[in-house]
């Protein structure tokens, strides 16, 4: 899986960065967004819980996925600031009333 980041932008005000990224992903299916959250983590050096894909999709007929994602500074900022429904999709439970 390599990916490839197209616009990356930092939203000062919700303390997060936003990116628009390309996943080529040659001999395998769609990549879970368990799997995209661990490679961005990696790549930009943060905390798994501080990642999250919002939008992720295939392309139709090619081994390519594009798909935006969240870095933010804290977990505490994530947690007040996504919605329950793409806190669940990320991490498979509701953490916001941890």
């Amino acid at each position: 899986m390599e990916i490839e980041v197209i616009n990356k932008r930092e939203n000062k005000l919700l303390n997060r960065i936003e990116l628009d990224v390309v996943i080529k992903h040659v001999y395998s299916g769609t990549p879970s967004r368990m799997s995209v959250r661990e490679a961005i983590a990696s790549k930009f050096n943060v905390a798994l819980d501080n990642v999250y894909v919002i939008k992720l999709f295939s392309e139709y007929g090619i081994p390519v996925s594009r798909g935006h994602i969240h870095i933010y500074n804290s977990k505490d900022y994530a947690l007040q600031i996504e919605p329950e429904y793409i806190i669940r999709r990320n991490t498979g439970s509701t953490q916001q009333n941890a």
